[in-house]
């Protein structure tokens, strides 16, 4: 089964691979996870909050790139600004150009590009971030519903799974 674009067209195989080989040099699949504080008559209460995404970064130059994957699969573009920064040691600035970021959050975004990573020919690091990826998708609830605290905890776990393996280990 063909995978369908925002406006319900097929998105042929070869803008599938192509999409895939950017997301596998430049983007990543994210689990953010954040306390926000509000008040109570009994005092300050804390919230858990989480956010699931999947994003590309690419130098300013190449914005195009994203508005052609922004304009199949929906998401929103930011700028990042460049910054100079010194070095530790020999007195260096190292300058950083603008980048440009594609970003989705919505469920049916996030399983539109977990579909189209599960194609042919993903690295196994990848490939293996895929599995948690999935069930935090499909665990999301619209906006508004909260979630069980069996749910946070599962929730939680696979955003930790899904840190892990992103995580780079070297052996000693």
């Amino acid at each position: 089964m063909a995978v369908c674009d925002i406006h319900g067209q097929p998105i042929s195989k070869e803008w599938c691979a192509e999409f895939r080989g950017y997301f596998m040099a430049d983007g990543c699949l994210m689990f953010n996870k954040y306390r926000r504080k509000y008040h109570t008559k009994n005092g300050p209460k804390y919230s858990h909050l989480f956010r699931v995404s999947a994003r590309i970064a690419l130098r300013g130059d190449c914005k195009d790139t994203l508005l052609e994957i922004q304009s199949r699969l929906g998401g929103c573009i930011f700028r990042r600004n460049g910054h100079n920064s010194p070095s530790l040691g020999g007195g260096k600035v190292y300058v950083s150009k603008h980048t440009e970021e594609w970003i989705v959050t919505s469920r049916e975004a996030l399983q539109r590009v977990a579909d189209i990573l599960k194609g042919p020919l993903i690295p196994y690091r990848k490939a293996e971030q895929l599995i948690p990826f999935q069930e935090l998708i499909s665990m999301l609830h619209e906006s508004g519903q909260h979630y069980t605290s069996d749910e946070k905890k599962r929730i939680f776990a696979l955003g930790e799974q899904l840190s892990s393996l992103k995580a780079y280990k070297v052996n000693k």
